[in-house]
């Protein structure tokens, strides 16, 4: 494998909670799969939720990493138009956007925080991502029903059906860059 030279600001990164960022044409790639995806699946959008035991769907598609084990997120992935992620941390919105390519991230109550605050919150990302009358796929394993609620009730005119199969056809065709990085970290475990 080789030695890996010291990169003294990749550490101060990861001492702040925030990994390294892909290159930025990665970046790009990996939300192009997830919008080939949607095309194939015949769908507007999909919502990916994610939380400290389920963090990867969010933490590879936006480079978001939650503040703690409790903490969620929403990504919003449009065939069309810019991504938006929701975290329920509003005091960490600094540091998501330093840690995040999505340029646009807002909160969202925390999880026992305000429903009617949640369904304005989906709501409003939806509008403004013309996303109101809709097909959007959710990942159904990992959504909470709180969630569901809330969308459902703000966004009566979209339909929910199940998004799992994008999830599938990402993480079944990794990119060369992410290949490489599997195949680095194994080397790492076995030495």
């Amino acid at each position: 494998m080789g030695s890996v030279p010291f990169n003294y600001q990749d550490e101060l990164e990861k001492a702040y909670g925030r990994a390294p960022q892909p290159p930025v044409d990665v970046q790009e790639e990996r939300l192009e799969r997830i919008r080939s995806s949607l095309d194939e699946h015949e769908l507007d959008a999909v919502l990916m939720f994610s939380d400290g035991s389920h963090p990867d769907n969010i933490r590879h598609l936006a480079g978001y990493v939650h503040v703690f084990h409790y903490a969620y997120s929403l990504l919003l992935v449009p065939r069309t138009g810019d991504p938006i992620l929701l975290i329920d941390q509003e005091w960490h919105l600094d540091q998501a956007e330093k840690m995040s390519w999505i340029d646009d991230i807002r909160a969202m109550p925390p999880r026992g925080g305000s429903y009617d605050g949640l369904v304005t919150a989906v709501g409003d990302t939806f509008k403004d991502a013309n996303l109101t009358d809709a097909t959007v796929g959710t990942l159904e394993t990992f959504l909470p029903m709180k969630c569901y609620h809330a969308l459902t009730e703000a966004l009566p005119d979209v339909d929910f059906v199940n998004g799992s199969p994008v999830w599938a056809d990402y993480v079944t065709s990794p990119s060369e860059y992410d290949k490489r990085m599997v195949e680095r970290t194994a080397a790492i475990a076995d030495e």
